[in-house]
């Protein structure tokens, strides 16, 4: 009775083993990674990695790939249809790269291989890509007064950002000029990944001044990095105190103006002498200090009456935040490979939108030899406080006789 029932289990089993040796054989694709299937790469790292596709069956096979990657992650280049040979492999290589909000941690990224006809010829494996902790932050002003009466106190609310991929405790430290006492409303704080936090800072100003000053502000936040190393962010504000006054406040905008007159003589064998007038200025033509201006008019030129005499010379500038005009006899310079230090007269202009800039100018040389013209434009991107990208343009002429 046992041997019969053996026999019986036997028959029982041998068409099942069969069958599962035919399923393995007739899966027709197998996908294994090239390597230990760990990636390591930091937010923003193009990563590439490496999987063989082979061929299992008697025909030649047309596959198809896709690598499931998380939200917000990016292929470099999407997967294209394939052909692998009877009993052959081929090596894919898969590039992505995760975004810059990729937390730090382990992630498993899904390679599936599918047959184009039959989608139920596939297989699949998993790598995983471990996210490297990195550590950034950003500060920037978000509000302050203009200005401020001495002896008040004034709040200057600030924005610290955490800009790595990991929680970090953010250290706050205040700065201020004038001795003037500054205290912030938190001397530490904890942010996650791309969270923002206010800081106040509430100074005291002196009621004793005399005179207008400009008081500095600088906060600077400081986070310890993944190896060791302290990263560190800051942003500054600038107030105007202005002092308590008694008496009669001066109702003009007042600009400092000098006249000279310069008399020259020179005796050789014949005698020379002449005279030069002179009117010069520089300052502002408003309260705020926005608009500047600056001239000078001396002439006529007394150089050939004397060794002591000067160049005749005659140039009005006029220079805001965002556009300035130049007039007359100055400088003019383009960038260093091309025009850097060229003094003649002519006329400049130039624009500021933000971070494009845009100039001009055309001059025509006075004194050298020989003498020339120059047609000179500029167009320039500020990416940012240490790059710039710009484009130019320079003309000269050589000026006959």
């Amino acid at each position: 009775m046992w041997r019969n029932a053996l026999i019986l289990l036997i028959i029982v089993c041998l068409p099942w083993r069969a069958g599962a040796s035919a399923g393995a054989q007739g899966k027709g694709v197998q996908v294994r990674p090239i390597g230990k299937g760990i990636v390591e790469t930091k937010p923003r790292a193009v990563v590439t990695t490496a999987f063989r596709v082979t061929n299992t069956g008697k025909e030649k096979r047309e596959y198809v790939a896709r690598l499931e990657l998380p939200r917000e992650w990016q292929l470099v280049m999407q997967e294209v249809p394939f052909e692998v040979g009877p009993r052959e492999s081929d090596v894919r290589l898969v590039s992505f790269f995760p975004p810059r909000t990729a937390l730090a941690g382990k992630y498993q990224l899904t390679y599936s291989v599918a047959d184009t006809q039959d989608p139920s010829v596939s297989d699949t494996c998993t790598i995983t890509v471990v996210v490297l902790p990195v550590a950034g932050l950003e500060a920037s002003l978000l509000r302050a007064p203009q200005f401020v009466i001495a002896g008040e106190d004034y709040n200057a609310s600030f924005s610290v950002t955490n800009q790595g991929n990991s929680r970090s405790a953010v250290g706050v430290n205040v700065e201020s000029s004038d001795d003037y006492p500054a205290q912030a409303d938190a001397e530490s704080i904890e942010l996650a990944p791309a969270e923002s936090r206010k800081v106040t800072v509430t100074v005291k100003t002196d009621p004793q001044i005399r005179r207008k000053i400009k008081h500095r502000l600088r906060l600077t936040a400081t986070a310890p990095g993944p190896e060791g190393q302290e990263v560190s962010a800051s942003a500054r504000s600038f107030v105007e105190v202005i002092p308590r006054i008694t008496g009669i406040e001066d109702p003009f905008h007042r600009l400092s103006v000098k006249v000279k007159v310069r008399g020259v003589m020179e005796r050789n064998a014949e005698r020379k002498q002449g005279f030069q007038g002179e009117v010069s200025g520089q300052g502002t033509l408003d309260e705020q200090g926005t608009r500047h201006v600056d001239f000078l008019f001396r002439g006529p030129d007394t150089e050939d009456k004397s060794f002591l005499g000067e160049r005749d010379e005659y140039r009005l500038s006029y220079e805001t935040g965002k556009y300035g005009l130049h007039l007359g006899d100055r400088t003019y310079s383009l960038s260093p490979l091309t025009e850097l230090y060229r003094y003649g007269r002519g006329a400049e202009g130039r624009l500021n939108l933000g971070k494009f800039g845009l100039g001009a100018y055309r001059e025509e040389g006075r004194w050298a030899e020989p003498k020339e013209e120059q047609t000179a434009a500029r167009v320039s991107y500020s990416m940012n406080e240490n790059y710039q990208l710009g484009l130019n343009y320079l003309k000269k002429n050589e000026l006959g006789g």
